[in-house]
């Protein structure tokens, strides 16, 4: 906003107020609403997105397992986990792989170490609007 300020510009963003559901409704009504909100994820920008919670890898892994398959490949070849190692409490291990972090995801243990959220001091998503867009 100070750049705009500064350059003598403005902006309008008619949906920066409106909320989450309101968007949806609007996106669903013009038939551009991404079919994965309606599965029941939240964080569809990157699929799937590395600050991802419990319950979304778990419905992930339950509903487009190829997808797992795929990251353990990746991280085979590459060496590292996909995820932050972080990501999963200590007894998953120091470097979670993706198997890892579903066997915690389809866990019944309380989901004391969430996913990282957007903006907090371990980490942060990219979106400025702590939603994907």
């Amino acid at each position: 906003m100070a750049w705009l300020k500064d350059h003598q510009c403005s902006v309008e963003r008619p949906l920066f107020y409106w909320k989450k559901k309101d968007i949806l409704a609007l996106c669903r009504k013009h038939n551009v609403l991404n079919p994965l909100y309606d599965m029941g994820f939240e964080r569809v920008g990157c699929f799937p997105c590395i600050m991802e919670n419990k319950a979304g890898i778990k419905n992930i892994a339950d509903r487009f397992p190829e997808q797992i398959r795929i990251i353990a490949e990746a991280e085979r070849r590459i060496g590292r986990s996909f995820f932050p190692y972080t990501k999963t409490p200590p007894r998953y291990g120091s470097k979670p792989t993706i198997r890892d972090v579903v066997r915690w995801a389809r866990s019944q243990a309380p989901a004391e170490m969430e996913a990282l959220k957007c903006n907090d001091n371990a980490g942060s998503c990219m979106s400025h609007y702590q939603q994907c867009e």
